[in-house]
């Protein structure tokens, strides 16, 4: 299997950033790739909130910054979000809601 050497890939049950990943991730990309100085530009979710155990990890040079992106403006700024995700969600939406709106006679099978 090919193994690049710029790619760190890891997982979570439930899909989302938790403080555990976000730690490791700090510890094993983030400070190792900063060069003199690093702003990191985070959205509001909670994970990002604790500095303090983020700060144990930093290592004393090169300076860091993180700055926090308000909440529900984080989809306003993101191109993705704003062009390609927001009608993806969208269209997903409408697909999962239909069975609910229909009742249990669209699935007869699932009863």
């Amino acid at each position: 299997m090919f193994k690049a050497d710029n790619l760190y890939v890891t997982a979570s049950t439930s899909g989302k950033m938790t403080k555990k990943l976000y730690l490791e991730w700090s510890e094993k990309v983030l400070f190792p790739h900063m060069e003199e100085r690093c702003i990191f530009l985070a959205d509001s979710w909670k994970t990002f909130t604790d500095q303090d155990s983020l700060i144990e990890l930093k290592p004393e040079e090169p300076e860091y910054e993180k700055l926090t992106i308000r909440p529900k403006v984080t989809g306003q700024i993101q191109p993705l979000d704003v062009l390609c995700f927001r009608m993806y969600k969208g269209c997903f939406k409408k697909i999962s809601d239909c069975p609910s709106l229909q009742g249990p006679s669209l699935f007869p099978s699932l009863l």
